[in-house]
């Protein structure tokens, strides 16, 4: 394998040069300490994920483990899809801390990190849960945004939250925010509420704009009840406010030089194949499936800044951040100028460019059986690859937990005879299949799921029951912990973790804002 020394990687950051850093380890290991600024692609995922998050072949691909062999199946898994330029870090992880640089715990910590560093730097206001209940209820006018994705709004919110992921702020906040209402903004943690509100203060809404300190946590802490279920979405502005926002999504964009590109330069990049060319469609999903510019995919755009290492895989690529308002691209990417990312430009596409429709089709070929066939006994062999989590909150009773990691080792492990997948993944699935097959099992995959299981009357079994694998594929959230006080110490822990970030940040190479 071609190597990379630590000094040669640390000085590529700071240079125009496109490059990939990835670490192929799987989720669980990735967490527990990597670098600053690398891409978690575990080799189990790797075919799933890396043609469309690395999808020029010639990119120069650099992977990072820690002396455990993912690095080297990833670079022959590569090799065998056609990547020409991949290399090693010599030492790897530890030859990274050795140097004197930092590794880091977590998932999506440049996002996290950064947001740490905005607060410090441009004094983003706050307000503790305690505050913000009591001047509700002292009948101040409050406007409570919830700056999560939809979902997570759905799963649990600030009571009477409405729903404005935050790459929607100046598209649907900025005009609609009453006179001299107080604006708080609201996630789980701290990130998207310090990203919430400091966009809504850049954009120049004149209202008090504050940040809700510690965001849920903070609001459980206080023993205060949070609103499950909700379903308040922030409606699209007016045309009359849309115009407000467009001219404040210019003055942000002008703000770091952001290019605003046409239709030929965005054709002329697509013939480029000495480039690579990321087509964000930063809308929400929906607006997505109704309609979108060939080949672009869907990163909604607070999702997109929050998670930027899942999507700007390759450093210094040309990412065309796309809507159809002229709002929400050049929101977004005002924040990736501002975290270092270069080569960043955007796109306003008109309806009649909207040519796709829906989202990509996730298929399998695997041969299936029904919860029927399984219910009641069955001679064949369960090995359930949902992320473990899901594993050890439920499964079918006697079902073995299997990732596809090390599986030419790990299937050694499973009771011989067919074998019977429980997946949530289709895609995922058949990568299992094909090498469960390659060593000589038969496989079917449980048509339905777990879903289908529990709705035919099958028995479900808790815990980490029977592994065929370790565990070590899923980040661990604290909501997944047996009981509150479980919860509650990670949820402390988890917000000295993100708040110590920003002492963590001087010399990363990385860490291209403070550069």
């Amino acid at each position: 394998m071609t190597s990379i020394s630590v000094p040669d990687l640390a000085a590529k950051f700071s240079t125009d040069e496109e490059f990939a850093l990835i670490d192929p380890r799987e989720q669980g290991t990735f967490t527990r300490g990597h670098l600053l600024g690398a891409s978690n692609l575990p080799v189990s995922r790797l075919e799933l994920l890396v043609e469309k998050t690395v999808p020029r072949k010639g990119t120069e691909i650099i992977l990072c483990d820690d002396g455990d062999g993912a690095a080297a199946r990833a670079t022959a898994a590569l090799e065998t899809m056609g990547y020409s330029n991949v290399k090693t870090l010599a030492g790897g992880v530890s030859a990274w801390a050795v140097s004197g640089y930092h590794v880091f715990s977590g998932v999506n910590i440049i996002g996290k990190a950064f947001g740490e560093y905005l607060e410090k730097t441009s004094e983003t206001p706050r307000i503790s849960a305690e505050d913000l209940h009591a001047r509700s209820k002292s009948g101040e006018q409050i406007y409570l945004l919830d700056g999560r994705t939809p979902g997570e709004h759905t799963n649990f919110c600030i009571p009477g939250a409405l729903s404005c992921p935050n790459g929607e702020m100046v598209y649907r906040a900025l005009p609609s925010a009453p006179e001299g209402a107080t604006v708080v903004v609201h996630c789980a943690g701290r990130t998207r509420s310090i990203l919430g509100a400091q966009t809504l203060i850049d954009a120049g809404l004149g209202n008090q704009v504050l940040a809700l300190e510690n965001g849920t946590m903070d609001w459980h802490f206080a023993g205060l009840d949070l609103e499950y279920g909700a379903n308040r979405p922030l409606g699209a502005p007016e045309a009359e406010s849309a115009e407000q926002a467009r001219h404040a999504a210019e003055t942000m964009a002008a703000r770091v030089s952001i290019n605003e590109i046409e239709g030929e330069t965005l054709q002329s990049w697509r013939q480029d194949s000495g480039n690579t060319l990321y087509l964000y469609d930063v809308r929400n999903p929906s607006e997505f499936a109704e309609g979108h510019l060939p080949g672009a995919r869907s990163a909604p755009g607070g999702q997109l800044v929050q998670n930027v290492d899942r999507y700007l895989v390759t450093r210094n690529a040309r990412s065309v951040l796309i809507d159809t308002d002229g709002v929400r691209a050049k929101a977004s990417a005002y924040w990736l100028a501002r975290m270092g990312y270069r080569n960043i430009h955007v796109f306003t596409a008109s309806s009649n460019e909207q040519s796709e429709t829906g989202v990509e089709p996730v298929t399998s070929n695997i041969e299936s059986i029904g919860a029927g066939a399984l219910v009641g006994g069955s001679s064949r062999v369960v090995a359930d690859i949902r992320r473990s989590p899901a594993y050890r909150r439920g499964h079918i009773p006697g079902a073995w937990f299997l990732t596809r990691a090390k599986l030419g080792l790990d299937a050694q492990n499973l009771p011989g005879g067919d074998i019977v997948l429980v997946s949530d993944d289709p895609a995922y699935a058949g990568l299992v299949s094909q090498d469960l097959k390659a060593l000589g099992r038969n496989v079917q995959v449980l048509d339905g799921g777990m879903p289908a299981w529990t709705a035919a009357g099958g028995d479900v079994e808790t815990g980490l029951t029977a592994l065929a694998s370790v565990p070590d594929d899923s980040h661990v959230n604290p909501r997944d912990l047996d009981t509150k006080e479980q919860m509650q110490r990670e949820f402390r822990r988890y917000l000295d973790w993100e708040i110590g970030l920003i002492d963590m940040l001087d010399g990363e190479p990385a860490a291209l804002w403070m550069n």
